[in-house]
């Protein structure tokens, strides 16, 4: 019987397969042609050839890696080993889908924090009642800027290695009466907020639930000190007592670049609770 030669051109058509991706198959030993043309290097195929194709369509489709469809073809192909292999497939998926879903989710998340910090006026104090919050704080002493950003890149490689790395909030935290007294570089906790394990090296604490003073910021972190003495002049000028700690809450960092002056920023927010009463 005299063979039907289909041009790799009408297989691509066929099977909605690229005619790169023929041509990487070829290369690869998943699928020769069955013959070439020696004086201009066309590629042409058989009907005997469409089961394989058809096969690897399935794969493609699931996403199955090219070099694992490789060693698949490499031995006896059944029936069984196939489930077996469309199991593992769909196993892999399930968790890939898990984890970005989670990234989606800390997506969303990030973008909430922003919406949130945009309803409110920059450099406007406004009073929150704010639930409970869980944190994972570790107690750090700063001594300078560059100790402060070596310790915050800590922080943040300890929790960049899951896709829940987005639905963090990180800060820092300042003794209630080093803010009150003035005092720079006294930060004496830095902290995520988290919805898993703790790691080692970082205590399981707790932001209360309470009436808190709120501070938005857009401006660089370095600039601390102004808005920390904006919401001690608010306190005191209005008699409101602090009950705790102050927090400084990052939200998201703003490069320089040549269309907004070079000049670097950070959405971030100060957060102190005080006696509701005293307000």
């Amino acid at each position: 019987m005299v063979k039907h030669y289909f041009s790799i051109g009408e297989v691509s058509k066929l099977f909605n397969l690229s005619v790169q991706a023929l041509r990487l198959y070829d290369q690869l030993g998943i699928v020769k042609p069955s013959y070439v043309n020696e004086d201009n290097g066309y590629r042409y195929y058989t009907i005997d050839q469409f089961t394989l194709l058809d096969f690897l369509k399935v794969c493609k489709a699931s996403q199955v890696p090219l070099k694992e469809i490789k060693e698949i073809l490499d031995q006896p192909l059944t029936v069984e080993h196939t489930k077996q292999l469309l199991q593992t497939q769909e196993n892999i998926l399930a968790e890939q889908i898990a984890s970005l879903t989670e990234v989606k989710n800390g997506i969303a998340r990030k973008r909430g924090d922003i919406e949130r910090w945009q309803e409110r006026l920059p450099q406007c104090i406004t009073v929150l009642h704010l639930p409970e919050r869980r944190i994972a704080q570790k107690r750090v002493q700063i001594s300078s800027e560059v100790a402060f950003e070596l310790m915050y890149r800590e922080l943040l490689l300890t929790f960049d290695k899951t896709p829940s790395f987005l639905s963090f909030q990180t800060g820092v935290i300042t003794s209630r009466q080093a803010w009150l007294d003035r005092n720079e570089c006294t930060t004496t906790h830095m902290f995520v907020t988290y919805h898993e394990e703790v790691p080692v090296g970082y205590d399981r604490a707790t932001i209360p639930e309470g009436t808190f003073l709120s501070l938005i910021i857009e401006d660089s972190y370095l600039n601390y000190m102004t808005y920390y003495e904006q919401l001690r002049s608010y306190v005191e000028k209005n008699g409101i007592e602090p009950l705790g700690e102050l927090y400084e809450l990052y939200v998201m960092s703003l490069p320089g670049t040549e269309k907004n002056g070079g000049k670097d920023k950070t959405l971030w927010e100060l957060q102190v609770q005080i006696n509701p009463l005293t307000l």
